[in-house]
C-alpha cells in the first residue's frame, strides 16, 4: 500500500484527470519527468464518439496546478492549433473542432519539488572499496513502486535522477604536498584568520610563526592555490572521474572548503534515466586519485626541491 500512496501523493492529480475524462475512454501513453527541474511532460489518448460530440457544445478539463495543454494531434499525427483555452480553472475546446475518433493530448508543467521524493528512491553513495590507484563510490537509485506505476501509465521516463559523490582530497593533499609546503599553507591560513581578531599577543605568535614558515620554503603559496584551483577545475577534474553504466558523470563543484585556503573536497553528479523497463539503476563511480596526486606532484616537482606549474610554461614562483 505504501507504493500506491507514494504514486498517488506524487501523482494524484493524474488519476483525477483520468476519472474526469472516463467517458473518452482516456489512455495515458507516457509520462516524462526531469527530476532534478521537475518540469513534466503528461500525453493521453482520447477517444470521443460522435453521438458524444454531437451532443456537447464543450469539451472541459480540469486545469491542474501549472499544467498547460500545449499539443493537440488527429489520428493522421496533423497537429491542430489553438484548440484550447483556459477560463475558470479549466481547458476549454469546441466540440465541433476536436477532430473525429482518438487524438493525442500533451500536457506540460512541473511537478512540486516534493514530488521527487515519491517517484524515486536514491540511495546517498558509499565508498565501498579503495584500491592503489582508485576510489569507488556506489551508486544506486530506483524508481518507487515500478508496478503501481505501469498499471497507470504504458510509459514512465524519469531523467536526470541525480546521485550527489563527495570525493575527499585531504589525502591526496597530504601524500603529494611537502611538508613546509603545509606548514606555510597552514601558516597562512591562520595569520588570515587571526588577523581579523583583536587579540594582540596571539596576533603576534601568528606573525612569528607566518614568518618561519615563509623563510622554510621558497614556495609561493598564492601560486599553489592557483595552480590547485585549475585541477580542480569542473572540466579538468572530470577526466579524473568515470561512472559505469547506466549512469554518465553530471555536473562537477569544488565543494566550499571549512578550513583552509584550498578546497577540501569535490562534489561529483552521476546522473542516470529511469523507466519501467530499466526501474532500477546501480553501479559504481570510480575516482583515479593517484593519476590527480600525479599531476598535483607536478606543482611541486621532484620532492619539493622544484616547482612547475600545472601547464609548460606556467611556473609558480619563487618569493
Amino acid at each position: 500500500m505504501t507504493g500506491v500512496k507514494d504514486v498517488d501523493k506524487a501523482m494524484g492529480w493524474v488519476n483525477k484527470l483520468v476519472a474526469f475524462l472516463s467517458g473518452f475512454q482516456p489512455e495515458i501513453t507516457s509520462l516524462n519527468v526531469n527530476l532534478k527541474t521537475c518540469e513534466s511532460e503528461l500525453e493521453l489518448v482520447v477517444d470521443i464518439p460522435d453521438n458524444v460530440r454531437r451532443r456537447l457544445a464543450r469539451i472541459r478539463i480540469p486545469a491542474f496546478g501549472n499544467f498547460v495543454i500545449d499539443y493537440v494531434q488527429d489520428g493522421s499525427f496533423r497537429r491542430i492549433p489553438q484548440l484550447w483555452t483556459l477560463g475558470n480553472g479549466r481547458w476549454i475546446a469546441k466540440a465541433s473542432q476536436l477532430p473525429p475518433g482518438k487524438f493525442l493530448i500533451r500536457m506540460h508543467g512541473s511537478l512540486p519539488i516534493e514530488a521527487r521524493l515519491d517517484l524515486v528512491r536514491i540511495q546517498p553513495a558509499l565508498n565501498r572499496d579503495r584500491t592503489d590507484t582508485e576510489e569507488r563510490y556506489w551508486l544506486d537509485s530506483m524508481l518507487k513502486s515500478p508496478q503501481t506505476l505501469e498499471a497507470i501509465y504504458k510509459s514512465v521516463n524519469v531523467d536526470e535522477v541525480c546521485v550527489g559523490v563527495g570525493i575527499s582530497l585531504q589525502r591526496s593533499y597530504a601524500a603529494t604536498i611537502p611538508r613546509e609546503v603545509s606548514k606555510k599553507i597552514e601558516a597562512v591560513k591562520r595569520w588570515v584568520q587571526v588577523g581579523k581578531g583583536i587579540d594582540r599577543h596571539e596576533i603576534f605568535h601568528e606573525w612569528r610563526k607566518y614568518r618561519g614558515a615563509q623563510k622554510a620554503t621558497e614556495v609561493s603559496v598564492d601560486e599553489i592555490i592557483a595552480a590547485v584551483y585549475q585541477l580542480t577545475k569542473a572540466e579538468v577534474f572530470s577526466k579524473h572521474v568515470k561512472a559505469d553504466s547506466p549512469y554518465s558523470i553530471g555536473e562537477i563543484q569544488r565543494k566550499d572548503a571549512l578550513s583552509g585556503p584550498m578546497p577540501e573536497d569535490m562534489d561529483v553528479e552521476a546522473r542516470t534515466r529511469l523507466t519501467l523497463k530499466t526501474p532500477v539503476a546501480q553501479g559504481n563511480l570510480t575516482f583515479s586519485f593517484k593519476a590527480f596526486e600525479s599531476e598535483l606532484a607536478e606543482i611541486f616537482g621532484n620532492e619539493g626541491k622544484t616547482n612547475r606549474g600545472t601547464n609548460k610554461g606556467d611556473r609558480p614562483r619563487r618569493s
